[in-house]
């Protein structure tokens, strides 16, 4: 492994002690190996367990923001892709996970207005209905579409991933989930704080023309002018900006194992 950050890993090993950084690092650098980082071209790495994101140009660091990632039960996978598209004022279709998960079809059944009050076209067929005349046959096959705006899901912005399903980085309309301690709180997509900066970054363009055509209102999907390659992965160690090894808390409890072997007696 021959990226700068696994080697940094390594040294890192080789001074620390106790077990639970011992683990942190060892599992961050299993999972490196699964999850190959290009040290040249435009890269995002997001980290999971760090629950941040950070954007590198030939290896360096040029943008950082606090993301929230999968909560229980919704883990974000980890993932080696890249961006696909940028939109702006983007509309949400409904994954039919969430759909379920949610209870939103219960919702539409028992309350016509709960869709419109959240933004939302009822599409059965590839028609819009009122919720009002959605009938109980056509309730299992309908999907569900926010409408861009405040109150859509995924805020102003969506970046789209190769082959990554419904997982997307993008803004959100709940913007105070980003001061909670442990930031785990999505269906597994993640929600970044500086989406326009990211969106800005990916596009090679400035933070304000990303706002301005916000602010325009209408729906934008842009092409990032050079390829992106985007890693997602839960990295339980990894070095900051200074370069010193920052630990972060097991959440998805995938590194505590190594310690219980060890401290396990013959």
């Amino acid at each position: 492994m021959s990226h700068p950050i696994a080697a940094r890993l390594s040294r890192e090993l080789e001074v620390v002690t106790d077990c639970a950084s011992k683990a942190a690092i060892e599992g961050t650098l299993e999972r490196l190996g699964k999850l190959p980082l290009p040290s040249v071209g435009n890269l995002v790495v997001v980290n999971v367990a760090g629950r941040f994101l950070a954007a590198y140009r030939d290896g360096e660091p040029e943008l950082e923001s606090r993301v929230v990632v999968g909560r229980e039960g919704w883990q974000t996978p980890d993932l080696v892709t890249s961006v696909a598209s940028v939109t702006l004022n983007p509309t949400w279709t409904v994954p039919e996970t969430i759909l379920r998960a949610e209870g939103w079809r219960s919702e539409i059944s028992s309350d016509p207005d709960w869709a419109e009050r959240n933004g939302f076209d009822v599409i059965v067929g590839g028609r819009r209905l009122a919720p009002g005349r959605v009938e109980a046959v056509e309730l299992a096959k309908l999907t569900l579409v926010q409408r861009p705006g405040p109150d859509n899901a995924l805020g102003r912005m969506k970046i789209a991933l190769r082959n990554a399903g419904s997982i997307y980085l993008h803004d959100t309309n709940e913007a105070g989930g980003f001061d909670e301690p442990d930031r785990a709180g999505s269906h597994g997509c993640i929600r970044v704080e500086r989406s326009l900066d990211l969106a800005a970054w990916v596009l090679h363009a400035a933070t304000d023309e990303v706002a301005e055509l916000v602010a325009a209102g209408a729906t934008a999907v842009r092409t990032a002018p050079t390829p992106v390659s985007v890693v997602i992965g839960y990295f339980t160690a990894w070095p900051d900006s200074s370069d010193r090894v920052v630990f972060y808390p097991d959440i998805y409890r995938r590194d505590g194992s190594r310690c219980q072997k060890e401290n396990v007696g013959p």
